[in-house]
C-alpha cells in the first residue's frame, strides 16, 4: 500500500507541475471581432494573450473601457494564427470561453486547432460564467491556426494559452489527490493494527 500511495504521488506532483510549462506566441493575426452595444474588437493585437482574463460579467471593464477584456464575434467562423519564435510542440491548448445565452453569447459548436477538430456541448462551462476549456493534442511548428465554429449570435473569448505539456483537467487532479489521500489512510490504518 506504501508504493500505491508513493506511485499516486508522483503522479499527482507530475501533473500538477505540468501546469507551469506555457509558451506565449511572439504575434497573432485573428479575424476582426464584432461590435454591438460595446466594441469587441482585439484593438492591440495582444489580448488575447495578455494573461488578462475577462469576468463572468460580460459587460465589465477592466479600466480600459466597456467590455475590454473579451474579443467578441458576431456569427461566421472566427479564425486565429498564432506565431512562436521558434518550432514548438504543443500538447495543450487553453481557451476562455464566457457563456451567457441570456445576451446570445453561445459555445462554439467546435473548435479546430491544427486541422484536429473538438466538438463542444453548449452545457461545457455553466451558463451565465466564464471558464478555459482544454483542448489536448499534439501540434508541432512555429505557427499554430485555431479556428471557431460559432454556435450562436456571439462568441466571446479572453485569453487563449499554450502548454508544451498535457494540461490535467481540474477533475483529474482532485481524483489523484483523493486517491493519495485513500491510500494514505489505508496504509496508516493496516499499520496501527
Amino acid at each position: 500500500m506504501r508504493k500505491l500511495a508513493l506511485v499516486l504521488g508522483m503522479a499527482l506532483a507530475a501533473s500538477l507541475t505540468a501546469r507551469g510549462q506555457f509558451v506565449v506566441p511572439t504575434s497573432y493575426t485573428a479575424t476582426p471581432g464584432g461590435t454591438g452595444l460595446y466594441t469587441y474588437f482585439d484593438d492591440t493585437g495582444s489580448q488575447l494573450t495578455d494573461g488578462i482574463l475577462g469576468v463572468d460579467n460580460w459587460q465589465a471593464d477592466l479600466g480600459h473601457g466597456p467590455a475590454y477584456e473579451w474579443v467578441g464575434w458576431t456569427m461566421g467562423n472566427p479564425s486565429v494564427m498564432f506565431n512562436f519564435a521558434s518550432n514548438v510542440t504543443i500538447q495543450t491548448v487553453q481557451i476562455g470561453f464566457n457563456r451567457t445565452e441570456g445576451v446570445n453569447i453561445y459555445l462554439p459548436t467546435s473548435v479546430s486547432i491544427g486541422g484536429t477538430v473538438f466538438p463542444l456541448s453548449s452545457t461545457d462551462i455553466p451558463d451565465g460564467t466564464r471558464a478555459f476549456l482544454n483542448f489536448n493534442g499534439s501540434w508541432t511548428g512555429n505557427s499554430l491556426q485555431v479556428n471557431l465554429a460559432a454556435g450562436g449570435a456571439y462568441t466571446f473569448v479572453d485569453e487563449m494559452k499554450f502548454s508544451t505539456t498535457n494540461v490535467p483537467e481540474p477533475g483529474v487532479a482532485a481524483a489523484l489527490l483523493g486517491g493519495v489521500a485513500l491510500g494514505w489512510a489505508v496504509w496508516r490504518r493496516r499499520r496501527n493494527s
